[in-house]
């Protein structure tokens, strides 16, 4: 997954040394639980979609068995979208709509050289989805 490889990237620290370690200890830990959740979330979509097309294919028995497992090991490209989709969905990372873009959009501006909206309004994205998503199940 692409977040795996924010793990692997040396990326300049606000606040070197010791101290800016230790306030990134955090942002690494969501980073890392968000990675490990979507990879869970990815294959067993992978695999329930697998099931889904095979089964709309009409295979059942061994040849069910045997078609899950072809597009398991070499999955099409229609079958690794809707997986990743599926889990950008399901750890609340679904691509912003419109409005939350010009949120961001406006959340990275800068005041006098300076990030301040990003210290003031740190996370967007993740609670307009978890709202998106309490609000179609109610």
């Amino acid at each position: 997954m692409e977040d795996v490889a924010k793990l692997e990237l040396r990326r300049p620290q606000a606040i070197g040394g010791v101290g800016g370690a230790l306030l990134n200890i955090p942002s690494r830990g969501l980073i890392a639980a968000d990675a490990f959740f979507k990879s869970i979330n990815y294959s067993a979509a992978l695999h329930a979609e697998a099931y889904r097309l095979a089964r709309a294919k009409g295979a059942k028995g061994q040849e069910l068995a045997r078609e899950i497992s072809s597009m398991i090991n070499n999955p099409p490209p229609v079958l690794i979208n809707r997986a990743k989709k599926i889990a950008d969905y399901k750890v609340f990372q679904k691509e912003p709509g419109e409005i939350t873009k010009k949120v961001l959009a406006l959340r990275g501006s800068k005041v006098a050289g300076l990030p301040v909206m990003q210290f003031i309004v740190p996370f967007i994205q993740t609670p307009v989805n978890l709202l998106k998503f309490g609000l179609q199940r109610t």
